[in-house]
């Protein structure tokens, strides 16, 4: 990976930030996250012309912060010994933020995530990479930007699994199909134009469904979740072949690092939001 490209600042250096040498399994899945639901810019400040450095992820804080504070900062913790600012957004939005000059080039330089993600694509990084690193890139992908339902179809009560990914980007949608394909997973596939609740745009989405026991348990066996909503609903289903041992979620919990502790001097505009003391 070009690790010339990556551009330490002299926070940076005070703060002790590193960068991954290799792609592992926990980098490929944190990139999958990444192009889910985060953002990399680099950004020139409007209060002072300085150029501002950003790597984030959003997330809904009513359903994802166990996921957030117990999963993907952990992550990011392990990989780049960073700490990071947090706020609430729009009511229920909640964002973690690193302000990094080495982070921000790193993720655009090693794995061109743009700041624009209408065209953005799976990594030539992880497309080039091995099955393992593939597979964590998609668990890191669907944990964010997919959704998993379980609908009553035909009966009374909820039993029929369905894994929704929906994105703007062709490029990113035609590389999970090919990804998917290859692994031998049958799914549903559309384009169709609809609005974005957050600005009321109307955008060309992306859509492909992952429907049905036999592929939902092929997903759980190959792929999986590490997201604590979608094992919950797992787990509600209540049918023994797809019912987790009741033993995963707590486990899950238990392995977990603590949330990294916030960044003490923080800009202005970010508003501190204290992390769970408990999960």
């Amino acid at each position: 990976m070009p690790f010339e490209k990556c551009e330490f600042s002299r926070n940076d250096i005070r703060k002790q930030i590193v960068v991954p040498k290799f792609i592992s399994v926990e980098l490929a899945e944190l990139v999958g996250i990444l192009i889910g639901d985060g953002h990399v810019a680099i950004e020139r400040e409007k209060s002072n012309k300085a150029v501002g450095y950003r790597v984030g992820v959003s997330a809904n804080a009513d359903t994802d912060s166990e996921y957030i504070f117990g999963h993907v900062l952990p992550l990011f913790k392990k990989l780049f010994n960073a700490k990071p600012y947090v706020r609430r957004r729009r009511g229920r939005e909640l964002e973690i933020m690193f302000s990094s000059k080495v982070m921000t080039t790193y993720f655009i330089n090693t794995f061109q995530i743009p700041n624009n993600k209408s065209n953005v694509d799976v990594p030539d990084v992880i497309k080039l990479s091995n099955e393992e690193h593939v597979i964590a890139f998609l668990r890191g992908l669907f944990d964010t930007d997919g959704s998993l339902s379980i609908k009553k179809k035909y009966r009374n009560s909820a039993y029929y699994p369905v894994i929704n990914f929906s994105t703007k980007s062709p490029n990113l949608f035609e590389s999970v199909k090919t990804i998917l394909k290859t692994r031998g997973f049958v799914f549903s596939a559309n384009a169709r134009n609809k609005p974005d609740k957050r600005n009321g745009k109307v955008y060309r989405f992306y859509q492909l469904d992952i429907s049905g026991e036999l592929s939902f348990q092929k997903w759980i066996e190959e792929i999986g979740f590490n997201n604590p909503k979608n094992l919950e609903k797992i787990k509600l289903v209540g049918r023994k072949r797809f019912e987790l041992s009741t033993s995963t979620l707590s486990a899950w919990r238990a392995n977990q690092v603590a949330p990294p502790a916030l960044e003490q001097n923080s800009p202005e505009h970010f508003k501190k939001v204290d992390a769970p003391d408990e999960i």
